[in-house]
């Protein structure tokens, strides 16, 4: 008996699937659908009581699933959302009524004839029948994700009923969507369905996590049907769809807020695919080769942080954040090549993830040396800490610092191992390049800062000592001649060298000007450039002091013709290398006639130069270039120079060299005890004065010229040395003879004069008479 009420319940089971089958696909109304559904709950109820090897499924998924497949697409999801939650909460309820009528009958009134009679065929051919139509609703179910097939509940429980409704629901707008992909559902029905009584969070969830952001995505490019997009697309698949789109429409704002994150959010699974696509983003740009790709990636990636929603939703899952900041530091070191476009960006992106609620971590100075030639391989590596991100911060404004070095962050945090030569290269190039960009104080100040900020916050030269980093600034300074920056900004700010040090520095490019000079002139040209050398020094040292009285020097000999090659003037350089003081005045004396009248300025002229080529060992004389003035007259290299004087003097103007000899003598006898250096040095210049008195030539000698020549021999003779008194004498002799006779000439002269004079007066008075 059991096996024939078994089987005829199979046999309903069969027809109640095919009428209902019928009205579903005919959908004449829903609340003819409605109806029919109605009528089958007490039979779905009979199905918890079946017979566990039945053949023909008639439980409530079952129903659902022909729902689903049998129903016209023509027919609104809203209104049909509403009649299966409806039949379902009558399922729920049937089983708390009892004594309810079991009439199956009313399953099978109002069909057609045809349908009628089709339900009257054999057993055989009924059960056949159904079996098809169960299999074409679960083909269809199956398709479209309606997975609650085969989860009975023990029990006919709310949750169970509702995740049936939410799958329907879910299957039904898959199945719409993909015969229409403009398919949408409005806000206005959604919130219809909502309000449904077996309506669940869960289905909120999954419109406005899955369907909502696809359907915006739509509005952007193609979008592939949503059952397709959620069975045949993997995760990364499904990332890359979203990011791509936001790539190339350029519309991050709008897919992260609507489409991305909420997508994330409602399958969370998501976030590793998302890490995972932007490993492989990063590869790509790490392996671009054309600049402007690079600096284009960059900027996606920039775009993409600035996504304040990205940032947010990140922050929430500290693994997923970890990585995805260990990710982005990867990006940023590993760029290629060194753009200053991608450094400003690379700056704001850690900016931004600096905001992230990150762990503090260790606090160091030392940088990444660690790279690899993938993303991959290169995040796990990096630790994703506020101290890291302020690391990173500094190689970029290292970065930025060393532009013009064209190095790679990778290569910058490289330098900082590498060996002393290396970094000083580099630190050459740097200095090199960037002094190209300084015009004045104010530019080289931020220049020195930037310079000094890498080596004073940074491990970048590790190995070169800041002396050394003074040394090559104030050599490149004073290799350009910004004297005034040295002197208002380097020197005080910034340089910390020994004053000894650098004034030898400057000194070596004091005497460098000065040798490369072309004219004497300190006012204009190398020349100037040699005295601002010195000016930056301040304090007077020997070398200083040397060096600028040779400058006055050179200043002197403007007033002077002086050349030493025919149509060449003199160069400062040419005066270094004669470094002979008297040479130099005698040359004077040579070309400018009337010089030998100034001895007094060529005396000084004379001192500058000694002073100026540190020559006092030339001459035993050049130590009186350091001699008290208010003793001059009585300093020994002034009556050198007056003693030169009177040589160029004596051939060309006989009063002033009778003058200056007369001078010369008197200072040497008044003096011949004082001052016996004085005494000896013009006695050994005896020659010139008895030159002077000997070879002077006169048309016809006078007395006077004569008394003149003697008095300066009178005063020779007392200086003349012993061995040479013969020749003083002798001349002495010849004069005083000479005079005699101009004297005794003189006398006639006189006499006959007056003479002359008594007869013309006789001679007057006689014709008077």
């Amino acid at each position: 008996m059991d096996e024939v009420i078994a089987t005829d319940s199979e046999v309903l089971y069969a027809k109640a699937i095919l009428a209902l089958d019928y009205t579903l696909s005919e959908y004449i109304s829903s609340d003819n659908v409605a109806n029919a559904l109605l009528r089958v709950v007490p039979l779905v109820y009979r199905y918890t009581k079946r017979d566990p090897k039945a053949q023909i499924n008639f439980s409530a998924n079952q129903i659902v699933g022909l729902i689903l497949s049998s129903v016209s697409l023509n027919s609104p999801i809203e209104k049909l959302s509403k009649i299966l939650s409806d039949f379902l909460s009558q399922c729920l309820s049937y089983s708390c009524s009892l004594g309810q009528s079991d009439d199956f009958t009313l399953i099978f009134d109002n069909l057609p004839p045809i349908i009628a009679q089709s339900l009257s065929l054999n057993e055989e051919e009924l059960m056949k029948a159904a079996k098809c139509t169960i299999e074409a609703s679960d083909e269809v179910a199956i398709k479209y994700q309606y997975d609650y097939l085969g989860k009975e509940s023990s029990s006919w429980d709310r949750s169970s009923y509702e995740l049936m409704f939410f799958s329907f629901c879910r299957a039904r707008i898959f199945r719409h969507n993909e015969f229409d992909l403009s398919f949408v559902l409005s806000e206005k029905m959604l919130q219809e369905v909502l309000q449904f009584s077996l309506s669940s969070k869960q289905l909120e969830n999954w419109f406005y996590g899955f369907d909502y952001p696809l359907e915006h995505l739509s509005k952007f490019t193609e979008v592939p049907p949503l059952v397709d997009f959620d069975t045949l697309y993997s995760d990364i698949d499904q990332i890359d769809l979203i990011m791509n789109t936001a790539i190339s429409k350029w519309c991050f704002e709008e897919l992260t807020n609507s489409t991305l994150i909420p997508y994330l959010n409602y399958r969370f699974q998501l976030w590793d695919a998302f890490n995972e696509w932007l490993i492989k983003f990063g590869d790509k740009i790490i392996c671009e080769t054309e600049k402007d790709m690079v600096v284009y990636h960059y900027k996606i990636v920039l775009e993409l942080i600035r996504q304040d929603s990205l940032l947010k939703a990140v922050s929430k899952h500290s693994e997923v954040m970890n990585k995805f900041v260990s990710i982005l530091i990867s990006i940023i070191y590993l760029c290629p090549k060194a753009i200053l476009e991608v450094l400003v960006d690379s700056k704001e992106i850690l900016v931004s993830l600096k905001s992230l609620n990150l762990d503090e971590g260790e606090p160091t100075s030392e940088l990444m040396h660690c790279s690899e030639d993938s993303i991959e391989r290169m995040y796990p590596k990096v630790a994703p800490t506020q101290s890291f991100l302020r690391n990173c911060e500094k190689i970029i404004e290292t970065a930025q610092r060393l532009y013009a070095n064209d190095l790679s962050l990778v290569e910058i945090v490289n330098l900082s191992s590498s060996d002393k030569t290396v970094q000083l290269t580099e630190l050459h190039k740097f200095i090199d390049s960037e002094s190209k960009y300084g015009r004045n104080s104010k530019q080289w100040e931020a220049l020195l800062k930037s310079i000094y900020w890498i080596f004073d916050n940074t491990n970048i030269f590790r190995k070169v000592e800041r002396e050394t980093l003074d040394e090559m600034i104030l050599t490149k300074l004073l290799d350009l001649k910004y004297f005034n920056v040295i002197a208002k900004v380097f020197t005080g700010k910034f340089c910390k060298l020994p004053l000894e040090r650098s004034q030898q520095l400057i000194m070596k490019y004091a005497w460098y000007h000065y040798k490369h000079a072309t004219n004497c002139d300190p006012t204009i040209g190398s020349l100037k450039n040699s005295l601002e050398c010195l000016d930056l020094i301040g304090e007077n040292t020997k070398d200083c002091d040397q060096l600028r009285t040779l400058i006055d020097a050179n200043r002197a000999l403007l007033q002077w013709k002086i050349s030493f090659t025919p149509g060449v003037p003199v160069t400062p350089k040419q005066i270094l290398e004669i470094n002979d003081p008297q040479k130099i005045i005698y040359r004077i004396l040579e070309l400018n006639s009337g010089s030998y009248k100034h001895a007094n300025v060529l005396f000084g002229l004379m001192k500058s130069l000694i002073i100026g080529l540190n020559s006092y060992y030339l001459d035993k004389t050049f130590i009186y270039a350091k001699g008290d003035e208010d003793d001059e007259e009585l300093n020994p290299l002034l009556n050198k120079v007056k003693l030169t004087c009177l040589d160029f003097a004596s051939a060309d103007d006989s009063n002033f060299a009778y003058a200056l000899s007369v001078e010369l003598l008197n200072v040497a006898v008044e003096n011949k005890l004082k001052f016996p250096e004085l005494f000896l040095m013009i006695s050994e210049k005896w020659f010139s004065f008895f030159q002077f008195v000997k070879n002077e030539i006169e048309e016809s000698p006078s007395l006077q010229s004569v008394d003149r020549k003697l008095s300066i021999l009178g005063q020779l003779i007392l200086v003349t040395p012993t061995e040479f008194n013969i020749p003083v004498l002798e001349h002495w002799q010849l004069l005083n003879t000479e005079r005699e006779q101009l004297s005794g000439q003189a006398e006639r002269f006189d006499g006959n004069l007056g003479s002359t004079f008594l007869h013309q007066h006789h001679d007057i008075n006689t014709f008077q008479l």
